[in-house]
């Protein structure tokens, strides 16, 4: 009760002040619809610094969980000594992959704003069709400004989106989507584990090298759309740049390779999580709701929908579990399938299919700690894209005391995550979400009265 009074303080406190607070939020979205101004190299640098965190510095501490393992199976190490790199691997593992989430949800609200050369900005005051249409042409090289009669159709049909899907239906949508991907995940499961199986309707090569094929594409669309972008970043130069989108292809390209088929181990785990950011990345741009209100409203159904996926719900799925556990739980014959259990927006494929090609292969969906070869912790991309929501806004509207304020609610709600861990599957939103509304509410106030 003392949490939803809190809640609902944020909500009362950023809506009375988040147009005093951003007062030149609007004409500020307006103008750099329309133009870009000069980048130079102190713009690029936040985005540089967190690509180079994401493809250097994270898989380079990933290297210190193998010493430290060995140390701990090391039985002529002494019983005190173990027990300190025991302590060190549990700490490190947890600190890794939350301040993975960390820099990718900083990612996420950085690349809302602008591609860091000048390039037109995505999210600003777009709407939702306009967003996925500027998504759509890096993912597949169109010119949304083609004045052929397939491009201006195209362009029809996203403003008819734009229309249909803005302020408070783009709210209820986003969870609505969210939620209809799981049902649709664990019907399909309940199908393919019983009805589908019995009849011999699939076949297990035939689901594996489907699986293997869509992750492939999967992986070399959103992998190319980020590298590009930081190959510009890092060398200035023109988004029209054909040896820029080449080089990105191919880079994206031996990457998904490398991803999709994990030859012969799972020691590539780094390069997962860099895929899995980088599709964070490419969603989270579209569903950055330009009103705080909606964003509101929005997190907080989200919310809801999490405690519900991960806590409710038992008495409609097999022993008396909830539809997001019995997904992650569930296992067929044919290929088993599992999700995070969290509000990840993509569900991820279980391992245990008794093929070494699926079994150590990328997973869309969740960030991942692997220890020997063992999948030890992890993180649904949900819990990264929606908090980006509020991150993103108040970046681009103050970037500033609010930015860091929302930031430091996520760290807190990570935190929360943590001390009321109960050794299974959690609304990781439903601490989340509190904490960065609470940590803005408090800002606001603060900013509030500097100004008296």
């Amino acid at each position: 009760m003392l949490l939803l009074l809190c809640v609902l303080l944020c909500i009362s406190v950023a809506s009375a002040f988040h147009q005093r607070l951003f007062p030149h939020a609007k004409a500020k979205l307006v103008a750099t619809r329309c133009t870009a101004s000069p980048v130079t190299s102190n713009d690029r640098a936040p985005l540089l610094g967190s690509y180079g965190s994401v493809l250097v510095g994270f898989p380079v501490l990933a290297l210190a969980f193998p010493p430290l393992l060995s140390h701990i199976t090391d039985f002529s190490v002494a019983p005190d000594e173990r027990s300190v790199y025991i302590l060190s691997l549990l700490l490190l593992k947890r600190i890794y992959i939350y301040s993975l989430a960390i820099v990718s949800v900083d990612m996420i609200a950085k690349r809302s704003f602008a591609d860091g050369i000048g390039n037109d900005i995505v999210a600003s005051a777009d709407g939702f069709g306009t967003r996925l249409m500027k998504i759509n042409a890096e993912l597949f090289g169109n010119n949304t400004n083609a004045m052929s009669e397939k491009a201006v159709m195209e362009r029809q049909v996203y403003s008819q989106i734009d229309s249909k899907i803005s302020g408070l239906s783009e709210a209820v949508f986003i969870p609505l989507a969210v939620a209809s991907s799981l049902l649709v995940s664990y019907f399909l499961l309940q199908f393919t584990s019983s009805a589908g199986a019995s009849v011999g309707l699939w076949n297990d090569d035939i689901i594996k090298y489907l699986i293997l094929s869509s992750n492939f594409f999967v992986c070399l669309f959103f992998t190319k759309i980020e590298l590009r972008n930081y190959i510009q970043n890092l060398f200035n130069i023109s988004v029209d740049s054909k040896l820029t989108e080449q080089l990105a292809f191919v880079l994206g390209l031996l990457g998904s390779i490398v991803a999709v088929t994990s030859l012969p181990t799972a020691d590539y785990w780094p390069l997962f999580n860099m895929i899995n950011i980088f599709i964070a990345i490419t969603v989270g741009r579209v569903v950055q709701i330009p009103q705080l209100n909606y964003i509101i409203i929005s997190l907080l159904l989200l919310v809801g929908y999490d405690y519900v996926a991960v806590s409710g719900i038992q008495q409609f799925t097999d022993n008396g579990v909830s539809i997001m556990e019995s997904i992650a739980t569930a296992k067929s014959s044919i290929v088993p399938a599992t999700t995070v259990p969290d509000s990840s927006i993509v569900h991820a494929t279980s391992s245990t299919i008794g093929s070494s090609t699926l079994a150590n292969a990328w997973k869309p969906g969740l960030l991942q700690v692997n220890v020997n070869n063992k999948v030890t912790d992890v993180l649904g991309l949900g819990d990264i894209i929606f908090p980006s929501m509020l991150a993103g806004y108040t970046y681009r509207n103050n970037g500033g005391t609010m930015y860091s304020a929302t930031i430091t609610g996520y760290f807190i709600g990570c935190f929360m995550c943590e001390v009321f861990q109960t050794g299974q599957g959690q609304p990781a939103l439903l601490y989340i979400v509190p904490s960065m509304l609470i940590a803005l509410g408090i800002a606001s106030i603060t900013e509030r009265l500097k100004k008296k």
